[in-house]
């Protein structure tokens, strides 16, 4: 009986890994049309020694800001992969591991899934992980969009607001991404999904207090501390919790 319910256990991870791939391509190919968007906002060709200004080097620090974003979001699909695996794993759990497990139904494999996980948990996933996790695709697809504008100008509108939008939309990408983490209810709070909530949480708050009141006279040296602030954020996110993308819990 044991060995039914350990295949029945990885014939069910295996399905739901098959079903992610797609959710994966769909979440990388969001990414990809971002930094599309940042590739064309800077034209090479025209850089060269004698032409390379501020506002090139501050698009170049932006850029690396937004890459380091994407690779930290590229993660989102495992986040929900692990929120799957725990309701498996409970699952399974009465089956074996204890001196009087429960009797294993015998039933189809599409019996057991929809035990395992419910129309409820489906629901929730896809009406609520899924809209969350690809709006933060939606925000750094606008980031990417926004930083030339905001960095080389608009005839319409000027870079400081454009600056200040950028700011706004950090911010928001920070919001979404604490509560979906708060949301996906893994188990122990030392687990780097809590790690990853106190970070975010920490450089929103400060953040908004500090760029509130920050002088706005000089736009370069404003945007700039507003790069270093979420560059920061990242960094801080890869030396707390850098392993946990590679080597972390399987998602």
């Amino acid at each position: 009986m044991s060995e039914l319910v350990i295949k029945c256990e990885e014939q069910i991870k295996n399905n739901l890994d098959e079903n992610l791939k797609v959710l994966r391509i769909i979440y990388a190919t969001s990414f990809l049309l971002g930094m599309r968007e940042l590739l064309l906002g800077f034209n090479v060709k025209e850089i060269s020694l004698e032409n390379f200004s501020w506002p090139h080097f501050i698009y170049l620090c932006g850029a690396t800001v937004l890459l380091l974003l994407a690779i930290r979001l590229f993660w989102g699909v495992g986040n929900i992969r692990r929120f799957l695996v725990e309701k498996i794993d409970d699952y399974f759990s009465k089956f074996k591991g204890s001196q009087t497990p429960e009797q294993f139904p015998i039933e189809s494999e599409k019996g057991i899934e929809s035990k395992v996980l419910t129309a409820e948990v489906w629901v929730r996933v896809m009406g609520l992980d899924l809209p969350l996790m690809l709006s933060q695709s939606f925000i750094f697809f606008l980031l990417c969009e926004l930083l030339p504008i905001a960095i080389f100008g608009s005839s319409e509108i000027e870079p400081l607001e454009r600056m200040n939008e950028f700011k706004w939309l950090f911010f928001s990408i920070l919001f979404v991404n604490i509560v979906w983490l708060l949301l996906l209810k893994t188990h122990g709070k030392t687990s780097s999904e809590y790690t990853w909530i106190k970070n975010n949480l920490f450089f929103l708050i400060f953040g908004i207090l500090i760029f509130e009141s920050f002088p706005q006279d000089n736009q370069w040296l404003y945007f700039s501390m507003i790069l270093a602030w979420f560059f920061l954020n990242s960094v801080i996110d890869f030396v707390m919790t850098g392993w946990a993308y590679l080597v972390g819990p399987s998602g």
